[in-house]
């Protein structure tokens, strides 16, 4: 238990984050930008990269409890469960099916483009790169060539919402391509955060890719039944029973994905997808969902993203080259890749190019995903702030570019 002195900053800490990551958050939305990036900016300011020229502040309050006590940590990575659950009950699996060409096109070569160039890239400028020397280096060079290649679903669905995209053909298969770009770099990471972590060879990843789709056959089939029989237990309890139930299977879901090796954050993604279905069909479900999407983003998801912010230190970890070089990739790797695969299914070139600037935005899953490296030891500091910067850059060009590129002339844009 921790000392009184060290709850009362405790709850101090938790009280200050989440009014500066609110602020900021709100005036990023008052100029058609992600929340997240507003909590990014918070997090820096209350962070080392501020904090360090201001003696008073810093050794009265921050030398007291430190970001990266256990405690934090357990809480937030407590509600980026909750967060990651809530982000699988938005996908829809039955669009993939409906538009599966142009997705599968999109998506795949929206991440093999991207790959390949940050694998390259890494190889061709390994100390730029800060590639380390050892058994690991390889895995150090195929984790950026992920980092580069994902999307970031959150922040896609925000920015074609602000945009009113998001009934619109285009704007159906941005998600759904970034669906799959989500589940697929989710799957690649796991892989290899698994094979870091347990010391184990390259060939165990073909080991542990076997004990992965058993773990998701079993949460799509026995996982889906054992919970509707367990919500139809309490099928006229109130809402917060509701909560108090999926938070439980979340928790039992997360212990069993942690013991064999999978992250809780991507079990509870996959968990959020196999019961989309039944929460979009029970009233107390829906009702539950839209409390648990109010408490992720009013609560934990601020808190989350803040903390990202107080740990870069913008200016001892900053480095020019590499943030340059990375932005670089990640623009060109992502708009190209996914512009060809929508193209090569048949889409107009400048409808492809429309949907590969839809698909360049990181944001939250990039953070989320170069957060876990790095506490996992696999990058170090400057790419973690590297990795950062470009996530909130992408994130904040995405809806410009496109708005830009929908002036040209003969636009396939429709209403489903």
């Amino acid at each position: 238990m921790l000392s009184d002195n060290r709850l009362l900053m405790f709850f101090l800490l938790i009280a200050i984050m989440l009014v500066v990551g609110t602020l900021f958050g709100q005036i990023l939305k008052k100029f058609k930008q992600p929340s997240i990036v507003g909590e990014l900016i918070g997090g820096i300011l209350l962070g080392p990269t501020i904090l360090q020229y201001c003696s008073f502040w810093s050794s009265s309050f921050f030398s007291d409890i430190e970001l990266t006590t256990s405690e934090l940590n357990y809480f937030l990575q407590f509600g980026m469960i909750l967060f990651m659950f809530i982000s699988g009950l938005k996908i829809n699996k039955s669009f993939l099916m409906e538009r599966r060409r142009i997705v599968l096109f999109t998506s795949f070569f929206g991440m093999l483009i991207p790959l390949i160039l940050g694998i390259s890239v890494a190889l061709w400028l390994p100390e730029v790169f800060n590639v380390p020397d050892g058994p690991y280096n390889i895995l150090y060079i195929v984790f950026i060539g992920i980092a580069l290649s994902i999307s970031a679903l959150p922040v896609i669905i925000k920015t074609l919402t602000d945009m009113d995209m998001i009934e619109t053909e285009l704007g159906n298969i941005i998600i759904g391509s970034a669906i799959i770009d989500d589940i697929m770099g989710w799957t690649m990471f796991i892989c290899l955060v698994n094979t870091f972590v347990y010391n184990g060879q390259i060939s165990d990843i073909f080991i542990f890719l076997l004990k992965l789709s058993f773990f998701i056959l079993v949460i799509f089939t026995a996982g889906v039944k054992i919970s509707k029989k367990i919500y139809n237990m309490f099928e006229n309890c109130s809402t917060a029973i509701y909560i108090s139930i999926t938070i439980a299977l979340l928790m039992v879901i997360s212990t069993i994905a942690e013991k064999i090796g999978i992250h809780p954050f991507f079990a509870a993604f996959l968990f959020g997808i196999a019961l989309k279905k039944e929460y979009d069909s029970r009233a107390a479900l829906i009702e539950t969902k839209t409390t648990l999407q109010a408490i992720t983003t009013g609560f934990f998801a601020p808190l989350f993203f803040i903390s990202v912010g107080m740990k870069v230190n913008l200016i001892k970890d900053f480095n020019l080259e590499l943030v340059l070089i990375i932005l670089f990739i990640a623009f060109l790797g992502k708009i190209a890749g996914s512009s060809i695969g929508a193209a090569l299914s048949g889409i107009k070139w400048i409808d492809a190019l429309v949907i590969g600037v839809g698909m360049n935005s990181r944001g939250a899953i990039e953070i989320i995903v170069a957060s876990v490296a790095v506490d996992f030891g696999i990058i170090e500091r400057q790419m973690y702030v590297a990795l950062i910067i470009m996530a909130v850059i992408t994130s904040l060009v995405g809806g410009p570019l496109i708005k830009i590129l929908m002036k040209a002339p003969q636009n396939w844009i429709r209403k489903r």
